[in-house]
């Protein structure tokens, strides 16, 4: 890990008799661990000191991602002691070191209120989000619905092909329509293809619906 490549440079030669004997010990005990145990955990070593030390301020906090590698070291330095614990007769030593870790169990349960097993925050991480994600929900199932309604009577005009279906613009469902008819789709206009013959419009019903949940979102934020 990277703590561990820390450690390793700050390594100087050792002159005491019994710290070498006890460090060659340690040694000769992971060695094991790596020729013959596939249990123990090798993954999730995130050094996160740095960004520990910077929360200490006043009104800063960790982003997602750290929490969620913070969880995962936690979770990793648990199944460590576990798994020390339940094999201190081949590896005494190191059950010793591992005696000294902190678990802070309650940070990890809250986490996981919070987070995902992907590390994405949970829809009921709190009430308030819970309701904010499902107005937004249901407000997109209203665009979906207000985009697809329009695009049928598009189809159905003549203004577009049969075959046309509905497109994304800046994270918004629009409906790519000949320049030509462009103007018969009351809208906003995302982006226009590279040659010009094609708009890709949000339909008025649409922006409204957007602007509503948006309003309705920062009311509550």
């Amino acid at each position: 890990s990277t703590i561990g490549e820390k450690e390793l440079d700050q390594m100087i030669f050792e002159t005491n008799y019994k710290t070498i004997n006890l460090t060659l010990s340690e040694v000769n005990e992971f060695k094991d661990i790596c020729l013959n145990r596939d249990d123990f955990p090798v993954d999730h070593y995130y050094d996160l000191s740095e960004s520990l030390k910077n929360i200490k301020i006043t009104g800063t906090f960790l982003e997602i991602d750290k929490i969620f590698n913070l969880q995962r070291s936690l979770i990793t330095l648990k199944t460590i002691s576990r798994f020390f614990k339940n094999n201190e007769e081949e590896y005494p030593n190191l059950l010793r070191l591992s005696n000294q870790i902190k678990l802070y169990p309650y940070v990890i349960s809250r986490i996981d209120q919070i987070l995902n097993k992907n590390g994405k925050i949970k829809d009921k991480a709190s009430a308030e989000l819970f309701n904010i994600r499902k107005n937004l929900n249901l407000k997109q199932n209203s665009v979906s619905k207000v985009v697809q309604g329009v695009l049928r009577k598009a189809i159905s005009d003549g203004w577009v092909e049969a075959d046309t279906l509905v497109s994304i613009r800046d994270g918004r469902s629009v409906i790519p329509v000949s320049a030509t008819h462009k103007r018969r789709i009351n809208g906003l206009i995302h982006d226009v293809s590279a040659s010009g013959k094609t708009a890709f419009i949000e339909p008025a019903e649409a922006v409204e619906i957007n602007k509503i949940g948006r309003a309705s979102c920062r009311e509550r934020v």
